[in-house]
């Protein structure tokens, strides 16, 4: 009967810490690259700036319940015939939409 009860209890608990879960590394370089996208005016900043490189350093909840990913971008850019590029660390601020997460402006 304690097993039982035991198997019960951690059931709940598994199923309430899978529903407070934050987003995956890859969730939130999908909603970095959405919200790329919903700024790109006329397709200029796809043209230029190329990501290489995401990676999510740290992942933290805020008390507002939106979580903060901060995360290391590299990318390089084309201009005419200038070239640059070069790795940038910035934070995002997270919360989900429906199913999807997305990047807070």
């Amino acid at each position: 009967m304690r097993v039982l009860v035991t198997l019960v209890m951690a059931f709940f608990l598994f199923v309430a810490a899978g529903c407070s879960r934050g987003p995956t590394n890859a969730e939130v370089e999908q909603a970095f690259r959405e919200a790329m996208a919903r700024n790109d005016f006329m397709g200029l900043l796809s043209q230029t700036v190329h990501i290489q490189g995401f990676q999510v350093d740290k992942m933290e909840k805020g008390k507002d319940g939106v979580y903060r990913a901060t995360v290391t971008i590299v990318s390089d850019a084309t201009i005419g015939p200038l070239s640059v590029g070069g790795a940038k660390q910035m934070t995002l601020r997270l919360t989900k939409v429906g199913e999807k997460w997305v990047v807070l402006q």
